[in-house]
């Protein structure tokens, strides 16, 4: 009888043991706690791989290749892999900023966002976006004005927001997409995109450049953020610890990850001649808050930069750990029967209920300006010709 009881017992703990689920995959743990433990079973190798933006497989851990490379300013612009998406068009985000509507902008992102889940749930993409811009629009030249809402910190706020809540969904504990606002921050001139210097004080960058982020991150929780090319009063945005840290993290509370414009630490030592080598400038970034790199030298340095003696492993762990739980939140692990955003179809891309979306986002956008030589156009017109190369284009 002992005998069949010490059986019973040891085929009892056998099974616990085969049925024990590992901490990154225990839903009964914090997002936090979960990441943790999967950045701790990663090799130094593996941790600098997965601070790029298009992140390897690591098969032996179940975990697979992720993509931190969409846009979805006005729709779904690109998978992440090379190609354009097939996606509903909506208005561009400055016609947006015409209509002084944030509800509307909700529902467009909305709309967004459910088209990006039915393409993640065809393997066409990831669904982390390097979307909304919102740098101020301060000169016509910039050649990206059309990406972003309005001159006024105020309209450009509340329509940012709305963007974000739109993109990244209202589940309690998942987030349907990731929004990354950018490029943060006083970034706005052309000609000297890779080298320029954004002398502002910090009374203006709080009043008018800074209230826009802030309010993604405090109301709309906007869990990523995209740093800028240009220096900001001397020192280059993606490393620049007063910014990223002191800023963003201490006084707003911001607990999500960073992610450089593509080639910003290149710019670091080869443009801004901030530092001599790109180990310093890939070290440089990692300490003051920058997580994750669009570009390979992150890849090629931080390795070296560990040798040098320059930056830790822990600092990597802490990139890591931010950007594990965006993905623990997205989908990673999740389990079917609990994640809201699994049942999305292919047939909801472009139905008729978004087509209709964008015309009423356009037609609310219009403005009449009245010229009094041709406006109001006579009723007696039969057409009219609208002429030029991209008469006929449309291009996202």
């Amino acid at each position: 009888m002992k005998n069949l009881l010490l059986i019973i017992t040891i085929l009892c703990a056998c099974s616990y043991a085969q049925e024990e689920i590992p901490d990154d995959k225990n839903t009964n743990l914090t997002f936090t706690e979960r990441a943790k433990d999967l950045v701790s079973h990663l090799t130094l190798e593996e941790k600098i791989a997965q601070m790029c933006s298009w992140a390897p497989d690591v098969k032996r851990l179940g975990l697979p290749a992720f993509s931190y490379q969409g846009e979805a300013l006005h729709g779904l612009a690109e998978a992440g892999h090379g190609k354009l998406m097939q996606a509903t068009s909506f208005p561009t985000s400055i016609t947006m900023g015409s209509t002084w509507d944030p509800d509307l902008m909700e529902e467009v992102a909305t709309a967004i966002s459910d088209e990006a889940r039915a393409a993640y749930n065809m393997g066409e993409m990831d669904i982390s976006f390097w979307s909304p811009t919102i740098n101020m629009l301060r000169d016509p030249r910039w050649g990206r004005n059309d990406e972003a809402y309005s001159e006024d910190p105020y309209l450009m706020s509340k329509m940012a927001v709305a963007f974000v809540k739109g993109l990244q969904g209202t589940h309690h504990k998942y987030l349907k997409t990731i929004a990354s606002p950018k490029h943060f921050v006083a970034n706005n001139s052309e000609y000297n995109r890779h080298d320029g210097n954004s002398e502002v004080t910090e009374r203006w960058l709080r009043e008018y450049y800074f209230p826009a982020y802030k309010a993604c991150f405090q109301e709309g929780g906007a869990y990523a953020t995209m740093c800028a090319y240009n220096r900001l009063n001397g020192v280059p945005a993606c490393c620049n610890e007063w910014l990223l840290t002191t800023v963003l993290r201490d006084e707003w509370g911001f607990d999500g990850y960073v992610v450089t414009d593509c080639g910003a630490i290149l710019d670091i030592f080869a443009n801004h001649n901030y530092v001599e080598t790109p180990e310093e400038a890939s070290a440089l970034a990692v300490k003051a808050g920058c997580d994750l790199n669009c570009g390979n030298i992150y890849v090629e340095a931080l390795g070296k930069a560990v040798e040098k003696g320059l930056v830790t492993e822990k600092d990597f762990d802490v990139a890591l750990e931010k950007m594990f739980v965006g993905r623990l939140k997205l989908v990673l692990f999740a389990p079917e029967d609990e994640f809201p955003y699994s049942d999305f179809p292919p047939e909801i891309i472009e139905i008729k209920k978004h087509q209709d979306l964008a015309l009423r986002a356009a037609q609310e956008s219009l403005i009449l300006l009245k010229i009094d030589i041709f406006l109001p156009l006579s009723k007696e017109l039969k057409s009219i010709a609208v002429i030029g190369p991209n008469a006929n284009r449309c291009v996202l």
